[in-house]
């Protein structure tokens, strides 16, 4: 799942696969490698204008469940180049750490700049990365569940927040996720952008089967409506996973 909480802005992206926290802090990890505008006319006294900002971006968010296999890293090399992608958000990496040199795999040996979290024992991990050449990193957070970025765009100045999340996946953990995930967006004062694996669905519609439990879904709704997220609807298929 894929949501924008940044009022005011188009996003244009690719994303792919299973995609969109009261905060223990976690392990973390970072590397680096390497508008033409027109005069305000007049406005009445007391007018409001709101002025809308739109920057294009492209970028991925897949539970890639683990790194280990060649043409999944051929897939993020191939995929980075052709759509020339902006930022990378990897989710069950599997891994504690990463070599430059399989990170540059991953984003066709272009300037990005990562943070990740370590898996949580055989399970999760969170790999993000953005391309430095288009964004600054002013700040960076790390919480049981997710990886938050401060970016400033080198083009105009303009300064959001992207999240990575990977949520609890065994129903006893959920809703400590639910909790840092409310806290982690409700305490933001950045326009946002949160995608990943959720680990819960927001409707049956979202399941090839009949099997749905309407608990986690009804507090996961609550939790986007008060936090004023919209999704960004998946196109192109239906699921984006199945055993």
């Amino acid at each position: 799942m894929f949501f924008c909480g940044v009022e005011g802005v188009d996003v244009a992206g690719d994303y792919s696969d299973d995609v969109s926290v009261h905060s223990q802090a976690a392990p973390h990890h970072t590397t680096e490698h390497k508008k033409n505008a027109s005069m305000p006319k007049k406005e009445k006294k007391g007018a409001v204008h709101l002025k809308r900002i739109y920057f294009p971006m492209r970028g991925i968010f897949w539970n890639s469940r683990g790194l280990r296999d060649l043409a999944k890293r051929n897939f993020l090399h191939d995929l980075s180049l052709e759509k020339n992608l902006d930022f990378i958000a990897l989710l069950e990496t599997y891994r504690r750490d990463f070599s430059d040199e399989l990170l540059n795999s991953f984003c066709g040996n272009r300037e990005f700049t990562w943070q990740w979290n370590p898996p949580n024992g055989r399970s999760g991990g969170i790999l993000v990365g953005f391309n430095s050449q288009n964004f600054i990193l002013q700040n960076q957070f790390h919480g049981e569940f997710f990886v938050k970025l401060h970016l400033k765009n080198k083009c105009d100045g303009y300064r959001w927040a992207l999240v990575a999340v990977y949520g609890a996946a065994q129903h006893e953990h959920k809703d400590r996720f639910l909790a840092e995930f409310v806290n982690t967006c409700s305490t933001e004062s950045l326009p946002l952008m949160v995608g990943g694996d959720f680990n819960i669905i927001r409707n049956p519609s979202e399941k090839n089967n009949d099997r749905y439990n309407s608990r986690w879904p009804l507090l996961f709704n609550a939790c986007i409506e008060t936090l004023n997220l919209r999704e960004l609807e998946l196109s192109g298929r239906k699921f984006t996973w199945a055993n």
